[in-house]
C-alpha cells in the first residue's frame, strides 16, 4: 500500500520525474545506482550477433544475383534458418534469451515482406522510360528485398538494444598440484 500512497502524493504535488524516482526509492528502501556502477556491470556483445546476422543477411540479399545459380531454394532456406537460430544461440551463450529479441527477429522480416509487397504492387511492370522504380517482377522483388530490409533492421535493433548482459564476477578457480606424473592443473 505504500506505493499507492507515494503515487497519490506524487500525483497531487505534480512532482517532476526525478522527485518521483526519489520518492519511490525512499518508500521502498532502495539505493540509487550510480552511472559508473551500471556501466561496469553491463557488457555489450551485440557485435557478435550483428556480425553473424550480417553474414546471413548479405548472403540472403545476394542470393538472386549469383550468376548461373539455379537452385531450388534449399540454400536460401538454410541461410534463413541460420539467421533465425545463430543469434538467439549467441544470446543463450550469454545467458540473455529474450522473447522480445526472438519476436523482433521473426516479425520484422515478415513486416518487411508485407511492406515490400505493398510497394511492389504500385510499381509499373512494363516501363517505356528510364524510371527508377521499374521491374518485370515487382511483387516478388518487393517482397524479397522488404524481407531483407526487415531482417537487417531487426538485427540492428536487436544488437543495439537487447544484446547487453551483466558481467559475471571472476572467480579464481585455477589450481595447480604436483603429482608423481607431472603437474596437474584445474581450470
Amino acid at each position: 500500500m505504500r506505493w499507492l500512497a507515494v503515487a497519490i502524493v506524487a500525483f497531487a504535488s505534480s512532482a517532476h520525474a526525478d522527485e518521483l524516482d526519489d520518492l519511490y526509492i525512499e518508500a521502498n528502501g532502495l539505493t540509487r545506482p550510480t552511472p559508473r556502477s551500471i556501466a561496469r556491470d553491463q557488457v555489450w556483445y551485440g557485435w557478435q550477433t550483428m556480425m553473424a546476422d550480417g553474414a546471413f543477411i548479405s548472403a540472403w540479399a545476394l542470393y538472386p544475383k549469383w550468376n548461373g545459380f539455379t537452385g531450388d531454394g534449399t540454400l536460401l532456406l538454410v541461410d534463413m534458418l541460420g539467421y533465425s537460430v545463430v543469434s538467439p544461440l549467441i544470446d543463450a551463450l550469454h545467458d540473455n534469451v529474450r522473447s522480445e529479441s526472438i519476436a523482433l527477429r521473426l516479425g520484422m522480416p515478415l513486416l518487411g515482406t508485407l511492406l515490400g509487397l505493398s510497394i511492389g504492387s504500385i510499381v509499373p511492370t512494363r516501363c517505356t522510360s528510364f524510371l527508377f522504380l521499374c521491374s518485370d517482377n515487382a511483387l516478388v522483388n518487393g517482397a524479397f528485398y522488404g524481407a531483407v530490409f526487415g531482417a537487417g533492421l531487426a538485427s540492428l535493433i536487436d544488437g543495439l538494444a537487447f544484446a547487453w548482459t551483466t558481467r559475471k564476477p571472476k572467480h579464481d578457480t585455477t589450481s595447480w598440484a604436483l603429482t608423481p606424473f607431472g603437474v596437474r592443473g584445474t581450470f
